[in-house]
């Protein structure tokens, strides 16, 4: 159901020890989840990560975490003994103006959208995977390592977004309810994820809502 993770990818992350991890503009839960458990994997091996992403963090629940990433990248991660990897994107335009500051470095992409403009050196597309979360997930696992609790909550958050919390799901899905209880096992909350999502949000949003629903209509049975 899901497409194998390519050996070309293990090859590229065995051989480089500088990382430089990039997400799409406007980013979103999945986005910056999978730079941020990407990034502290290939940092526990040893490598050296810089996270960067070109904002803007307007949306609630990611916020907080603009101050994990850099908004452009350092210029000691522009050389060819850096590999560039992005993340969640299906054009490299999606970066925007990072695109520009790669420099000479090779790119690895890894994203799960069917549409697009292929780029990059190596590629891990697997259209069918519900988040790049998810893919980053299997990545930890085929190395025979498990997220620590961080990555594993930074991972569940990233396909809790999504995922609509597991309601855009189908009957095939089963083997991403696994990875999820892996994660919880692993120490991710399930109870905070969906704090972080939906909570908070003030009075006024609610009574906006409750407006809108009370003037639906009904169209064509």
């Amino acid at each position: 159901m899901y497409t194998p993770i390519p050996e070309s990818l293990f090859e590229v992350f065995d051989r480089f020890e500088k990382f430089t991890v990039i997400g799409h503009e406007e980013p979103d839960g999945d986005c910056l989840s999978s730079q941020l458990a990407l990034s502290s994997f290939l940092s526990r091996r040893g490598g050296e990560t810089a996270l960067v992403s070109p904002g803007p963090f307007t949306r609630k629940e990611i916020s907080s975490l603009e101050k994990e990433f850099h908004y452009h990248i350092p210029e000691d991660f522009r050389t060819e003994d850096t590999l560039t990897v992005v993340l969640d994107c299906s054009t490299v335009d999606r970066i925007g103006y990072l695109a520009e500051e790669v420099g000479e470095s090779r790119i690895a992409v890894i994203d799960h959208h069917a549409s697009g403009s292929p780029f990059g050196d190596v590629r891990y597309i697997d259209v069918e995977a519900p988040s790049v979360t998810y893919m980053v997930h299997s990545i930890i696992e085929a190395y025979g390592d498990t997220p620590t609790r961080d990555e594993a909550h930074t991972l569940l958050f990233g396909l809790a977004t999504d995922t609509g919390f597991f309601r855009h799901l189908g009957e095939d899905n089963a083997p991403v309810l696994y990875s999820a209880a892996r994660l919880v096992e692993a120490g991710a909350s399930p109870k905070e994820v969906f704090a972080r999502m939906y909570g908070g949000r003030p009075l006024a949003s609610r009574t906006l809502l409750g407006r809108l629903l009370a003037r639906t209509e009904a169209h064509f049975d």
